[in-house]
């Protein structure tokens, strides 16, 4: 008995070569590194994360120039009617300022917290 046989015709595959040399998207990277095509989409992602951060903290800072001035932002700064403090501690419970000024009394000058974590 003779079994029939069909003939299947296979297709193949030929992979799609992306030019990642332009990209916007944050897979640019994928160009001079191709081990990291497969996480693609990963890299958009965190691009668009990082995007949202940088939008927001333009729209509610100005810039990020002004953002990252460390110097004239934080620490205790003179101002016009005394002196003021901020730090960035976003993991902090809760941050309060004493000294000689308070006798150390570490429940007089609590800071707020921001959005942040800056005191």
């Amino acid at each position: 008995m003779e079994i029939p046989t069909e003939k299947v015709e296979t297709e193949t595959k030929v992979p799609i070569e992306i030019d990642y040399s332009n990209a916007t998207d944050g897979t640019g990277v994928i160009h001079g590194d191709r081990w990291l095509e497969p996480f693609a989409q990963t890299l958009r992602d965190r691009f668009s994360t990082f995007q949202w951060y940088k939008n927001e903290i333009i729209q509610k800072e100005g810039s990020l120039v002004k953002f990252t001035d460390y110097k004239n932002r934080y620490g205790l700064i003179r101002e016009a009617g005394g002196v003021r403090y901020r730090d960035w501690a976003p993991a902090a419970k809760g941050v309060a300022l004493t000294g000689d000024f308070n006798n150390w009394n570490y429940t007089s000058h609590w800071c707020t917290r921001n959005e942040y974590g800056v005191w």
